[in-house]
């Protein structure tokens, strides 16, 4: 079975469940993921595929049903190698960019809170944030976004 008739099969196998067993299969990243590096041309791609079809060939095991201890496992080891290629080759957006920008903002408005004594509005964190979240909306919208549980 190639990699798309996998993901095919994990789409229509996961698609008809709640959203809860949606999130603890991590069903719109691995979509995301699997559709990106199929479409990828480099080398190191063949060693992802074989780790998103250990991900599938997992999951048809289990019969699509899984725990939170057994998942967070399945992430470290099939998809966190993947996330973190796409994340270095194509742009992949993670929660953790909107986390880099609201601390940016809150170090910023630290620093301008003690250099200048009259400075009391919390602007960087403000526009910081909303940058953060306007990366992550647009990251959905082209689907490079990567997320436990999402």
């Amino acid at each position: 079975m190639t990699l798309e008739e996998k993901l095919q099969n994990f789409i229509d196998r996961v698609g008809d469940k709640s959203i809860e067993e949606k999130r603890l299969l991590h069903y719109k990243t691995v979509i995301n993921i699997t559709n990106r590096v199929t479409n990828s041309k480099h080398s190191k791609t063949k060693e992802l595929k074989k780790n998103l079809c250990d991900y599938f060939n997992e999951l048809e095991e289990l019969n699509y049903t899984v725990e939170d201890k057994l998942t967070s496992a399945q992430i470290h080891k099939y998809l966190l190698p993947v996330i973190q290629f796409l994340i270095k080759k194509e742009d992949f957006k993670t929660p953790g960019d909107l986390h880099i920008f609201i601390f940016l903002g809150l170090t910023i408005d630290i620093i301008l809170y003690f250099i200048l004594t009259n400075y009391y509005y919390p602007i960087f964190i403000s526009i910081f944030t909303l940058l953060g979240f306007q990366r992550r909306i647009e990251a959905k919208k082209t689907n490079t976004y990567a997320a436990m549980y999402w």
